[in-house]
């Protein structure tokens, strides 16, 4: 099957389809986390609007992360979606290594979020 030129196998396409449901559910549970852990609805509906833009611009999606400054680069580190983004890269291009490792680390942060929701009840 060839996407924008590439030619993706079956293992590309099942590993990435794989990855992708990992990552929905580990999502959907970061926002859980935020519905719960914070109780006022105001809040949560200003925090659901502004963190987003963080999220989105300082992934690795739109560009590689090595052109961001340092300073940037290390908050980029620190933001889920960056491992997101490293998680699907590393499943089409069938490195192991980046998969497990951004999988592994993305999963650190959703375990984190939620002993934080566990701690708030």
């Amino acid at each position: 099957m060839a996407i924008l030129g590439v030619r993706y196998g079956v293992a590309q396409i099942m590993t990435t389809l794989a990855t992708a449901l990992v990552i929905a559910l580990s999502s959907s549970l970061l926002g859980y986390a935020l519905g719960i852990g914070v109780r006022n609805y105001r809040i949560t509906n200003q925090v659901s609007q502004v963190i987003p833009w963080p999220l989105l611009l300082l992934a690795p999606v739109y560009y590689p992360i090595t052109i961001l400054p340092q300073a940037i680069r290390l908050v980029s580190l620190a933001l889920p979606t960056t491992y997101m983004a490293l998680a699907i890269h590393g499943s089409l291009v069938l490195n192991p290594m980046e998969l497990i490792r951004a999988v592994s680390v993305f999963i650190i942060i959703c375990g984190c979020s939620c002993s934080l929701v566990g701690e708030s009840f």
